[in-house]
């Protein structure tokens, strides 16, 4: 639901958010937020469940996501997942880059991407 707005730097021990145009780090906990916002879903997902008895499953699974326990449970293991987890090498790999809040310089042209 979020892949692409986190990802997580192992060497770094860090998550981080895209907003507004660059990753920044996750010092508020919004990777936590975006975890319990993903569980509110279930409960929605599960009233919009034409299958009542899929449905009542859904809502079970989700009342027992909703323990702090299980939240972090799915915040760590989304550590793991492939394209959430990125080495600090593949951060700012090209040095010709500059970005800007309203774009990126080519250095080398002067073009505003």
């Amino acid at each position: 639901m979020y892949g692409n707005k986190i990802r997580y730097v192992p060497e770094l021990g860090r998550w981080l958010v895209w907003q507004g145009g660059r990753w920044s780090k996750d010092r508020t906990g919004h990777v936590e937020r975006m975890g319990k916002d993903v569980v509110r879903r279930m409960h929605v997902d599960a009233l919009e469940t034409a299958d009542r008895s899929a449905a009542r499953e859904l809502t079970a699974h989700a009342y027992r996501s909703e323990a702090a326990p299980r939240l972090d449970a799915m915040v760590r293991l989304a550590r793991t997942e492939p394209g959430i987890a990125i080495s600090v090498d593949e951060l700012d790999t090209d040095p010709w880059l500059f970005n800007c809040t309203n774009g990126t310089v080519c250095l080398r042209t002067g073009e505003l991407r």
